[in-house]
């Protein structure tokens, strides 16, 4: 596996819009979902959410990956998990550590507000592509 570029891990916010929607129309070629665009006005709304999390890979080029998360209240206990809904590596970049290091991401945004550990729940179209990877990072999580 070759290293990962100088790459910057950025959590993204409502003034971050820009990056937000190319990363989200990056995630789309991904999971082959290109035919379905999300309006700006939807973005800005996710941006602006206190319980949603977007998360872009950036290198010198621009986005090479990211991650949109949800904190998700728990009725079984008085705290809050991180529900990983979507990560994604651009093809090209990919098998350098790049996803790790963005699963690593969810962890410490977790942290950050006191959840659990984050949770990644993928339909069966999707883990076709990224079994492999998703079983090495479940079993980490475990440990």
């Amino acid at each position: 596996m070759a290293a990962a570029p100088n790459i910057d891990i950025r959590q993204l916010g409502i003034a971050d819009f820009d990056v937000a929607r190319s990363t989200i129309d990056l995630m789309a070629r991904v999971f082959d979902e290109a035919d379905v665009a999300l309006s700006d006005a939807y973005i800005d709304r996710l941006l602006a959410r206190s319980d949603f999390l977007a998360v872009a890979v950036l290198d010198g080029s621009g986005g090479v990956g990211g991650h949109m998360a949800y904190v998700v209240p728990l009725t079984t206990r008085e705290r809050s998990e991180v529900f990983l809904d979507d990560v994604a590596v651009a093809t090209e970049h990919r098998r350098r550590g790049i996803g790790r290091r963005l699963l690593g991401s969810g962890r410490n945004a977790a942290r950050g507000i006191q959840a659990s550990k984050p949770f990644l729940s993928l339909p069966t179209t999707k883990m076709r592509t990224r079994s492999t990877f998703i079983a090495r990072w479940a079993e980490r999580q475990a440990a």
